[in-house]
């Protein structure tokens, strides 16, 4: 079209797109849903094509084992969904342990926490989730809670898949009998 006086050629600006109440579910090769998200509202940036959520909760499934779930007053994820950058309020909560293979009603092998797999929480204001090798980080203050104990700290690098949480410094602690 022809431009206006401001250099405008008057074609509609691509708005992204929004959604209220979503819920995505990606699969994984075996057709399970690898992970669950719901999100109050999603809202993919034209310019940037970055797609913003609020109130936002994962549930992250793999292999069979325990699931993780994250939850999150905000999120931001870059074009390539590799990674979402979550803030405000941040949870991981999940079961640490060793992964064991274990038959289920169809005989398949699945895997599944080792019995005694201990109950963990991870509370932050600020973390980074990587979706293909589902690892959480953060250069924030971290507090985990586990059955009568908990510690606090300073960053912290976690493998979900492989259930092993790294604390990187000031770690300080509290086991109660």
């Amino acid at each position: 079209g022809e431009a206006d006086e401001n250099g405008a050629t008057g074609r509609a600006i691509d708005p992204g797109y929004s959604a209220s109440d979503a819920h995505i579910v990606e699969t994984g090769p075996d057709g399970e849903p690898r992970f669950t998200l719901r999100a109050a509202s999603i809202r993919q940036d034209p310019s940037s094509l970055e797609v913003n959520l609020e109130r936002l909760s994962m549930q992250v499934q793999d292999d069979g084992a325990a699931p993780w779930t994250v939850t999150a007053a905000t999120g931001r994820m870059p074009e390539d969904a590799t990674q979402i950058d979550l803030a405000g309020d941040v949870r991981v909560a999940g079961q640490l342990g060793e992964a064991r293979p274990a038959a289920n009603s169809r005989g398949s092998s699945t895997r599944r926490p080792a019995r005694g797999g201990e109950p963990l929480e991870i509370r932050t204001e600020a973390l980074r989730y990587e979706f293909g090798p589902a690892r959480v980080s953060t250069d924030a203050d971290v507090t985990l809670r586990l059955t009568g104990k908990w510690l606090s700290a300073r960053g912290l690098d976690a493998n979900l898949k492989q259930r092993q949480v790294r604390l990187e410094s000031k770690v300080h602690g509290r086991f109660l009998p």
